[in-house]
């Protein structure tokens, strides 16, 4: 009778690789899993943004203002808003990409950019917050506008009181204001407000705008005042 020669039992991998590759497989689901779950519990707070951005391109900075919580609102009067997202450009607006997000409770985070047209773009970073009425922008940072605020928008403002009396100065040699009031004023070069001039009975505006600022803080200024009469100063 012929002996039958049986070829050696294949051996599998030691179980200790199979445990390995098992642990290495779960940590990926499980990062799959939580990156998921990130991205829906972000979800409407990255609307919330993203319409908060859209509406000031589409409706004017007032409507995007007026979708901001209550806290950005008392911090960052419409004014204030306006001159941020005009010295910003937001008003090109067109997307945004939030490379970083996240929810804690009641408040969230994104960090990304802005896309600008006509092709710029504009490192962002807003804090959230939920209320009764869903999420909304509690606090904005744009690069270079410093420390992230508690509420509102960051950004180097000089006061109204400060502008109307530096115009007021300025103007003195031309014409004698009664009253000048003034909303902040962005200190970067181009910021633009208009205050609410009187003299006598007439009542008109002023066109600020800011020039150069040098290294100690001091800058032109044109102050253009419309519909008083320019009866000179005494």
């Amino acid at each position: 009778m012929a002996e039958v020669t049986r070829a050696p039992a294949r051996r599998g991998p030691p179980r200790w690789v199979i445990y390995v590759a098992i642990g290495i497989a779960a940590l990926v689901l499980l990062g799959a899993v939580g990156g998921g779950i990130a991205f829906m519990a972000t979800g409407g707070a990255v609307k919330a943004a993203d319409d908060f951005f859209a509406a000031d391109a589409a409706q004017g900075p007032g409507a995007a203002w007026a979708k901001a919580s209550p806290a950005f609102q008392a911090a960052s009067p419409a004014a204030t808003w306006e001159a941020v997202s005009r010295l910003n450009g937001l008003g090109g607006f067109k997307s945004a990409n939030w490379s970083d997000r996240s929810v804690s409770g009641a408040t969230a985070a994104l960090k990304g950019t802005l896309n600008l047209m006509p092709g710029g773009a504009l490192p962002v970073t807003v804090n959230l917050v939920k209320g009764a009425s869903g999420w909304q922008v509690l606090s904005l940072q744009f690069a270079g506008a410093g420390v992230q605020p508690a509420a509102g928008v960051a950004m180097p403002f000089a006061p109204g009181e400060k502008v109307a009396e530096a115009c007021r100065g300025i103007l003195a040699k031309t014409i004698v204001l009664d009253t000048i009031t003034c909303p902040p004023l962005a200190e970067a070069k181009g910021a633009t407000i208009e205050c609410a001039v009187t003299r006598g009975q007439s009542h008109g505006v002023m066109r600020v705008t800011l020039g150069d600022v040098d290294a100690n803080g001091r800058a032109d200024m044109d102050c253009a005042v419309q519909g008083v009469a320019s009866a000179p100063a005494n």
